[in-house]
C-alpha cells in the first residue's frame, strides 16, 4: 500500500499526480466496459460513476466482478486524496 501511495501522489504531496493517476484508471476501466459493446461513451460514464461509488441506472450489461475492481479502485484512490488532504492541511500547523 505504501508503495501504492508513493506512485500515485508522491508520498501525500502531489495531487496532480493523483489526477492524472484517477484519471488513467476511469480510462482503463472505460476500456473495457467499451469491449463488452457499450458505446465510448457510455462505458466513460459508468467508468465514472463506478470510480465514485455510484452506478448508472443499468447496469446489467457490465461484469460484477469488473464493477467491484473498479470501485475499490475507487475507494484506495480515496483514501490516497484523503492522504493528500490532511498532509496538506497539518503541515500547514
Amino acid at each position: 500500500m505504501l508503495l501504492f501511495l508513493g506512485a500515485a501522489s508522491d508520498f501525500g504531496l502531489s495531487i496532480g499526480r493523483w489526477l492524472i493517476f484517477a484519471a488513467s484508471i476511469v480510462g482503463l476501466f472505460s476500456l473495457v466496459f467499451a469491449a463488452t459493446g457499450v458505446g465510448l461513451a457510455a462505458s466513460l460514464l459508468a467508468a465514472s460513476l463506478f470510480f465514485l461509488g455510484a452506478s448508472p441506472a443499468d447496469q446489467s450489461q457490465y461484469s460484477s466482478t469488473v464493477i467491484v475492481a473498479e470501485t475499490a479502485a475507487g475507494l484506495v484512490m480515496l483514501a490516497v486524496l484523503i492522504a493528500i488532504v490532511t498532509n496538506r492541511f497539518l503541515s500547514r500547523w
